[in-house]
């Protein structure tokens, strides 16, 4: 089930507002509307926050929305891609550094 359904069931099983929630995980009604609909996800914080406040599990809210955990796994691929590529440009400034310095003894 996705996680905006498992939010929405969990919220009016409590008997919260969109309010009452949005207060309490330090979000804004629109949030919880947007989450709700599946449009956006929470922060890692919010996530945290709305499984401890509506009692469900972080597991469970993960791994049983598919679309979040393509989302997830996407945010991964994009920070390795990020990181060999400052790892790259990090060598390739110290290889022209020291081919100029070796330069300067010719």
């Amino acid at each position: 089930m996705p996680i905006g359904e498992q939010i929405k069931d969990r919220r009016e099983a409590l008997a919260w507002s969109k309010e009452e929630l949005a207060q309490a995980v330090n979000g804004s009604v629109q949030q919880v509307s947007r989450w709700e609909k599946g449009i956006s996800y929470p922060n890692i914080k919010q996530l945290i926050a709305i499984s401890d406040r509506l009692e469900l599990s972080l597991d469970n809210l993960i791994k049983s929305d598919p679309k979040l955990q393509k989302t997830i796994q996407i945010d991964k691929n994009a920070k390795e891609a990020s990181d060999y590529l400052r790892l790259s440009l990090i060598f390739s400034f110290a290889y022209m550094l020291l081919f100029s310095f070796a330069a300067l003894f010719v």
